[in-house]
């Protein structure tokens, strides 16, 4: 039990070290376990985000039995309905794959779909309605909220005008599902009302964890998941981990500290204590009571601190910045906590008890004295003094706190660089995309291609925007429409047969694959006999070929790169000559392209069907060279890539091909950049034209900034809260471990004041030890940073600009702060030194 006794005795007598040494250790594991709640809470809150922006998630049930659901009490279930009453008639909705509904959603449904406003509100009576925001562009609407606004409906054969006021226009949910030649009803109407009506024409159900499952209506029952956004998950998770390991190397360090000093300021004593018959097990226990007491009190405390921490960023974030993240708990954080702190406290006292077991009693209170130093208050004299105590008897203590400070830059920077770099990533790729296409709006097909080197496709025929919508683009003011090309999604091939080829065509077809050759894939093997079925000869061969189909007038552009030849305008409209970007071809090459042509509309799953063959025999009239700054060539890389590739007659291929469309279209705004109306113009007519075409995104480079201010808001938030965090615990573990190192060396101080150092000098001599790591770690931390952002800064030009915008402005500011933090560390130790006693100091401090 002595030992026992020993170990509360030295917890009496210096109390305030002990509770200040917890709280140490206390802090820096609660901010791990901050760290990890915030973590844990950060995919779960943005899963709800993506809910509530992205729509429904759970399961639905498609066109439920009408009496089945007026029998039932929808909101006791806790399912969602929607209802759908009239199909809407415009004669401006030129696709009729999409055929717009007028209905009605419960609140409970509206809340499960996550339906947001982009302006006004959600209409509440029978006369009112919201418009989801592409059928408002689809129909030509052009009242504002408030406003009347006619709606015409079909209904037993008959066309219908219904007036509503428009109170709110939605962002874009419907969903559309189409087949081969069919359409059915998307998941909710895209016009709803406020009011329940009678007589729907269909129901819709959604059910959700809180629904009750075992209830059903008789409609085919489907699921729908989220797709959150796994990069940022994937971010929040990187910069938790470096920030758990950066504040579990603070908890060692904090926790070597306390040993160090709790072990040399009893090591005479202990030393005594063995001599009179302690034994090596009690000292070893003196030390491992005292680390499970203190690794426990610290693991407590530590688990209501990181809650508290938690707790308030999650507060601050929902009441001051108007996010949305959820308030949860998880028991891996506090187990994770628990085991840090037991690890660090326990683990650090466990290797003194190692060196301990390596001396003899009589080692404790042998006296090392300082040789060939002589005590003289000769101020030249006290740096050799100085570092005689700081490099031999601290050494470790420093090498410690400079890497403490590397590691502090590093994680500053990253912190910075996923917070900032990451968003402002994609905000510079399109920049470079603007700039590069030279345009401020892009309609582009968003999805699809062939099968890859086989008579197959996956494309919506009749995908991209057509040529009159174009040309009523062309009549739009403030629209400039730069460039439209049909890049066909590689359904044009080089075809050759036994007849002697031009050495280009050979050469061409030794670096492409011939298709109807298998090569053991399964997709290869049927190839063909599709083409065979297509009605090709077995001598003819099928090679892939880029083909891109431009409007005569959009060669103009390409003539500053022509480095052989001419267009012939004649011979290139009627389809028998053509353009050649890149070396592939030479002019006066005759070559055979093939075009097939699909006669219905693909699914989404790939369809092998028999296309109709249209063969093309052409020649090369001009070459053009390829060029990065040719904004014609980077919108046929879109689809093409960066190979050579064909520029052929848009107007011929249409003549064979009625639903040919142009799958990349670029404008720019040529209006008032502060005009908002005539912007909202363009946008709307832009819009307008996509949605009046199939398969069409539209990319908006007019005030990027604002594009991205939602995702940058989810990147910044969370990662500059914990960067903060860190920042303010930075500070006090600076703090602290200066502190500790100060008093650990109370007895040296002592000496120093009693030969004549006075406060100033033992605060210079302080600051430049301090510094001296501190600029070291800076440098470590320096090239660590370098290494990190070396793999960015290799891939494209505007990262190297991002670098030198972001990532080296906060290293920098960093530097700054860790070299005013560490003067300022100096400070209160020094004070408490000059205020110590010279002759108690010097004593060696007992139980």
């Amino acid at each position: 039990m002595l030992e026992y006794t020993l170990v509360i005795k030295y917890c009496k007598k210096h109390f305030k070290q002990i509770i200040a040494s917890v709280l140490c250790i206390a802090a820096f594991t609660g901010a791990v376990l901050s760290i990890l709640l915030f973590n844990a809470n950060y995919e779960l809150s943005l899963t709800q985000y993506a809910e509530e922006k992205l729509g429904f998630v759970g399961v639905y049930e498609l066109n439920a039995d009408k009496e089945l659901v007026e029998q039932a009490d929808l909101q006791k279930d806790k399912i969602g309905a929607v209802y759908f009453y009239e199909t809407v008639y415009s004669d401006k909705i030129t696709n009729v794959k999409k055929t717009p509904y007028i209905g009605y959603a419960d609140p409970l449904a509206i809340k499960m779909q996550g339906w947001s406003l982009q302006k006004g509100s959600l209409p509440q009576k029978s006369n009112e309605i919201a418009i989801e925001q592409k059928e408002y562009y689809a129909l030509h609407l052009k009242s504002d909220i408030g406003e009347e606004v006619t709606i015409q409906t079909q209904k037993d054969g008959k066309i219908l005008d219904n007036k509503y006021i428009l109170v709110g226009i939605l962002n874009n949910y419907g969903d559309y599902t189409t087949g081969a030649n069919s359409d059915i009803y998307p998941f909710a109407p895209q016009i709803i009302i406020g009011a329940k009506q009678d007589n729907p024409m269909l129901i819709n159900l959604y059910y959700n964890d809180e629904s009750n499952g075992d209830v059903s209506f008789g409609g085919v029952m489907n699921a729908s998941e989220i797709n959150i956004d796994t990069k940022s998950v994937e971010t929040i998770n990187t910069i938790s981990i470096i920030l758990s390991v950066f504040f579990f190397l603070l908890i060692f360090l904090g926790a070597n500290n306390v040993v160090r000093i709790t072990y040399k300021e009893r090591e005479k004593y202990i030393g005594i204590m063995r001599c009179v018959g302690l034994t090596s097990g009690q000292s070893y226990r003196i030390l491992l009571v005292q680390g499970i007491l203190m690794a426990l009190c610290a693991g407590v405390i530590a688990c209501i601190f990181g809650t508290a921490v938690y707790g308030g960023a999650v507060i601050l974030l929902n009441n001051i910045i108007d996010s949305n993240y959820i308030f949860t708990l998880s028991w891996p954080p506090y187990v994770i906590t628990f085991v840090l702190s037991c690890t660090s406290v326990i683990g650090t006292f466990a290797v003194q008890m190692f060196r301990l077991s390596h001396k003899a009693p009589l080692e404790y209170n042998t006296e090392k004295t300082i040789k060939n130093i002589k005590r003289r208050k000769n101020i030249s004299k006290f740096s050799k003094l100085w570092k005689y105590i700081s490099g031999k008897n601290n050494r470790s203590q420093m090498i410690m706190s400079g890497l403490l400070i590397a590691i502090s830059m590093c994680v500053l920077v990253v912190g910075v660089c996923y917070g900032a770099v990451q968003p402002l990533g994609k905000y510079y790729y399109d920049m470079q995309k603007k700039e590069k296409i030279n345009c401020d709006f892009q309609c582009a097909v968003i999805s699809g291609n062939n099968a890859g080197d086989a008579l197959g496709i996956n494309t919506p025929v009749g995908s991209g925007m057509t040529k009159t919508e174009c040309d009523i683009l062309r009549k739009q003011e403030n629209i400039s429409v730069n460039f439209c090309v049909s890049t066909l999604f590689n359904n044009t091939y080089l075809l050759t047969d036994s007849s002697e080829q031009n050495p280009s065509v050979i050469e061409y077809t030794k670096q492409v694959p011939d298709l109807s050759v298998s090569n053991g894939s399964g997709l290869l093997k049927s190839t063909r006999k599709q083409m065979t079925e297509a009605g090709y000869t077995n001598d003819q061969k099928l090679y892939s070929l880029k083909v891109a189909g431009v409007e005569e007038k959009a060669l103009e552009g390409y003539k500053p790169y022509l480095t052989n030849g001419g267009i012939d305008t004649a011979e290139f409209n009627s389809g028998k000559q053509i353009a050649v970007v890149g070396d592939a071809f030479k002019v006066g090459d005759k070559l055979t392209i093939s075009y097939l042509v699909y006669p219905t509309t693909i699914n989404d799953t790939v369809t092998y069907e028999v296309p109709k063959v249209h063969n093309f025999d052409v020649t090369v009239g001009a070459v053009y060279s390829k060029s990065s700054s040719n904004y014609m060539d980077a919108s046929v890389e879109m689809g093409l890539g960066n190979d050579s590739y064909i520029l052929m007659s848009y107007d011929a291929m249409a003549k064979v091909d009625s639903n040919l469309a142009f799958d990349v279209v670029t404008m720019t705004y040529t209006g008032d950049i502060n005009d908002k109306e005539a912007i909202d113009a363009v946008r709307h007519a832009i819009n307008n034209a996509a949605d009046n075409s199939l398969n069409v995104h539209v990319y908006d480079f007019l005030n990027l900034k604002e594009r991205w201010a939602e995702m940058e808001r989810v990147y910044e938030i969370p990662v500059f809260l914990i960067v903060s965090i860190f920042m303010i615990v930075a500070l006090v573990a600076f703090t602290i471990t200066n502190s500790i190192k100060v008093k650990s060396k109370l007895k040296s101080y002592a000496l120093l004041r009693a030969i004549g150092m006075n406060s100033r000098q033992l605060l210079k001599f302080l600051i430049r030890d301090t510094l001296k790591f501190s600029i070291g770690g800076i440098m470590v931390g320096g090239v660590a940073l370098a290494v990190i952002t070396a793999n960015p800064v290799n891939q494209t030009l505007p990262y190297l600009e991002m670098v030198f915008t972001t990532v080296v402005p906060a290293f920098l500011i960093g530097s700054a702060a860790v070299i005013i933090i560490s003067i300022l560390s100096c400070i209160l130790p020094v004070r408490w030194i000059m205020k110590q006693d010279v002759s108690t100091s010097i004593d060696t401090i007992k139980y």
